[in-house]
């Protein structure tokens, strides 16, 4: 059912145009509309002929007829590598490595009836927060790890409230910034993330949490004896920050974080993870354990890979049919950084001063 309803191009889907005798020229449509069209080299192809095809099932031409273009739909990395930014992306194959060192595991949710025949969750959604909307890269990055919570978002109708399961709330001060992430969000996959993430223009992470939606949040966050739940404002089951000086933001952030979750921060500096390090140390106040400290690499691919020239190729000089197998060379250099990696401990941990030195290892 899945793959027939978006293998075909419909109204509002992206595509991507691949010359055929040239695969490294590639060109990212706008969402297709009927009466617009996509240029390509030498010319431009309708978004009436793609719309109703198959993803890599036609061959297009322009309207001179001197280069042939594959279409197909954009994987999640191309889609982030060929939109415009207004703001450094987190790339791809980084993002995923984020995401997957939160060791997020969302569930479908358990959901019970009401009297009046709807439904309504039995726990509470799981929620988190992202600090830097930026170019939406990571926010899509979550938000596929979490879209499973949402299942059951439609189950009592459109017209009804959503069973959300959970809720990744995106936060930005820059309002371009945080304009480009819900465009980007809303244009991939038809939107199929969109109720996944709310988005919130603030000028800190103090400034959310003291926001009426927020304090309804925690309000309605249910508490039981489960541990994980230290303080009466714990309801977040995961924290990124990619924003300056994420240190700052520690001793408010980490309250409302639940006990064992993560809270991450990506910076472009070593020594911007070490001043984390430091404060969280020196600063027994703050529950957070530092977990691990991880580089992304320079590279072509970003998440310290690197992508190969792998293909067929006719031979100039002598017309055979060659193969080329290199490194690429002349694409987009991802600039690296790093992830500091902190878990929230209980509020009875760190209450006496360590007298351990900084440059011995502690295992927590």
């Amino acid at each position: 059912m899945f793959a027939r309803k978006y293998s075909v191009f419909q109204i509002g889907d992206i595509a991507i145009l691949r010359q055929v005798t040239r695969p490294d020229k590639v060109w990212l449509s706008k969402p297709l509309k009927p009466g617009n069209f996509q240029g390509v080299k030498s010319g431009s192809i309708s978004h009436d002929d793609i719309i109703g095809t198959r993803s890599r099932c036609k061959v297009f031409e322009t309207s001179k007829g001197q280069f042939k273009f594959m279409c197909y739909k954009p994987s999640l990395e191309e889609y982030v590598n060929l939109t415009k930014r207004d703001a450094q992306p987190i790339y791809p194959f980084n993002a995923a490595t984020i995401v997957q060192l939160a060791d997020l595991n969302v569930d479908y949710p358990e959901l019970e009836r009401k009297q009046n025949g709807e439904y309504c969750l039995k726990d509470e959604p799981l929620q988190f927060l992202e600090c830097g909307t930026g170019h939406g890269s990571l926010t899509l990055a979550i938000a596929k790890a979490i879209h499973s919570g949402n299942c059951y978002k439609n189950l009592n109708g459109l017209g009804s409230s959503r069973l959300l399961g959970a809720v990744l709330h995106s936060i930005d001060k820059n309002p371009n910034h945080l304009a480009t992430g819900q465009k980007n969000l809303k244009n991939y996959q038809r939107a199929m993330y969109e109720d996944d993430v709310q988005f919130c223009l603030a000028d800190s992470p103090i400034h959310w949490l003291q926001s009426p939606s927020t304090k309804e949040w925690i309000k309605n966050s249910s508490k039981n004896n489960d541990p994980v739940y230290d303080h009466s404002s714990s309801f977040l089951s995961g924290i990124f920050l990619d924003m300056p000086d994420p240190e700052a933001q520690f001793k408010d952030l980490s309250i409302h974080l639940k006990v064992d979750h993560a809270l991450i921060i990506f910076c472009p500096s070593v020594t911007q993870i070490l001043n984390a390090v430091q404060t969280v140390h020196h600063d027994r106040s703050i529950k957070l354990a530092f977990s691990r400290c991880i580089e992304f690499e320079p590279c072509t691919s970003g998440g310290s890979l690197r992508e190969w020239d792998v293909r067929v190729s006719d031979i100039r000089n002598t017309n055979k049919e060659g193969v080329v197998c290199r490194p690429r060379v002349g694409t987009k250099i991802s600039g690296g950084g790093f992830v500091g990696v902190f878990k929230k401990l209980p509020l009875t941990a760190r209450s006496e001063p360590t007298e351990t030195p900084l440059n011995q290892p502690v295992n927590l």
